[in-house]
């Protein structure tokens, strides 16, 4: 069912499926995700890895870590399907 009736206007997938639309929606969000995941790690990486980074900063590399090897599975979790303590959320 489409909010308005207009045959002129086409769905991409040629017909409407919520359920369907709200996976690809969900896919290609977690892949945005993944993507902005693996620029700040990459970004980061030499200077996490000789301990350059601040406390805190420091912290926050290893959040993203988790969360790019929590989202880069194969199972394809979204962020938001991970349990987050308070701090954690915060760099999120």
């Amino acid at each position: 069912c489409r909010a308005f009736e207009d045959k002129g206007v086409t769905h991409v997938e040629e017909h409407v499926d919520p359920v369907r639309d709200l996976k690809i929606i969900h896919n290609e969000l977690r892949q945005k995700d993944i993507e902005q995941c693996k620029t700040y790690l990459e970004a980061n990486g030499n200077v996490y890895r000789n301990k350059a980074l601040k406390k805190d900063k420091m912290f926050e590399y290893e959040v993203i870590q988790k969360v790019s090897d929590f989202i880069s599975g194969d199972d394809g979790k979204d962020v938001r399907a991970g349990e987050w303590d308070g701090k954690e959320i915060e760099v999120l």
